[in-house]
């Protein structure tokens, strides 16, 4: 995120979120995502699941 800012300095006021997505996502992954403060989206059969519970912006 803090290279994002860098190499966008006009978005430097927002707030950013971070997040995974895939259609497979292990369960590990997905609790380190989530620690990080990032979302998770990924595929729960024909939809898609959100945890956004413990994002964050940045």
């Amino acid at each position: 995120m803090q290279r994002y800012r860098a190499m966008f300095p006009e978005y430097k006021d927002y707030k950013l979120y971070g997040g995974l997505a895939g259609f497979s996502v292990p369960d590990d992954v997905a609790a380190s995502a989530r620690e990080q403060g990032r979302f998770v989206l990924k595929r729960k059969g024909d939809l898609v699941e959100a945890q956004t519970e413990a994002m964050k912006d940045f």
